[in-house]
């Protein structure tokens, strides 16, 4: 019972993001994203021990400032980083990543494995209906904290000419807002709390619909550039010299 209460609201998010998308995703790479997500949770929580020692509080007589500090640099940019690297390592150059709204569908899915064992972790120590409630609250923020990072990283696959920039975006932006939703309930802020996460689910819903329907291939708009592995051709040619794939 306990694991059916952990998993729902995954497959349900998950089925929600798979429908959404136009050109399905091969279900080979989904399974392989949600995986890694899984076991990105591990390494997370393996960082979050290590950096707490130095950097983390929970103590609000050190300020407010603090108290975000610290959530923001042992939790929200641990997660979000490590979800970020498995994208980055495992999807970003693969040739199944040729459409923009294969960014949303890919981060969801690495960012519900993390959740999926995040959840069945917190079920086994502190009960069913923490399960429960997360089912409303945490699992739908790493979702809408990946739609971020998707957009980005759409944003960088796009724009050759503002990679990086976009790519650090990816990873911050998602973070500050995984740093926003933690801190407020670590200070106790419920009220504001409430109102950020009902907020984000909105934004990310009406995003969501929004994206899925002006969904565009890469491939349009990096003709100078490989679809593989990023790097500049010639369009003389019809493979790459770096990776050595046909372009064409």
């Amino acid at each position: 019972m306990n694991l059916y209460i952990a998993i729902l609201p995954v497959i349900g998010l998950l089925i929600y993001i798979y429908k959404k998308d136009t050109h399905k995703e091969p279900s080979n790479l989904l399974i392989k994203c949600f995986i890694f997500g899984v076991l990105s949770a591990y390494a997370a929580m393996y960082l979050e021990e290590f950096l707490g020692i130095f950097f983390y509080t929970d103590d609000l007589k050190y300020g407010y400032i603090n108290l975000f500090i610290s959530v923001f640099v042992c939790i929200a940019l641990v997660e979000e980083f490590v979800k970020w690297f498995i994208f980055k390592t495992q999807v970003y150059n693969d040739k199944e990543y040729d459409e923009s709204f294969d960014s949303i569908v890919y981060s969801v899915f690495i960012s519900l494995g993390f959740a999926c064992i995040e959840n069945i972790l917190y079920i086994s120590k502190f009960g069913v209906y923490t399960g429960i409630l997360r089912g409303i609250t945490a699992i739908p923020a790493h979702a809408y904290d990946a739609v971020i990072m998707g957009y980005f990283l759409s944003y960088s696959k796009n724009q050759k000419d503002k990679q990086k920039y976009y790519l650090a975006l990816s990873l911050l932006v998602p973070a500050i807002t995984h740093a926003i939703y933690d801190y407020l309930i670590t200070a106790e802020l419920f009220g504001m709390w409430i109102i950020f996460h009902i907020f984000m689910l909105i934004f990310s819903i009406i995003f969501i619909n929004k994206l899925s329907k002006t969904n565009k291939s890469f491939i349009q708009n990096t003709i100078n550039y490989c679809r593989y592995c990023g790097n500049k051709i010639n369009i003389q040619d019809n493979y790459c010299r770096n990776c050595g794939n046909k372009i064409n």
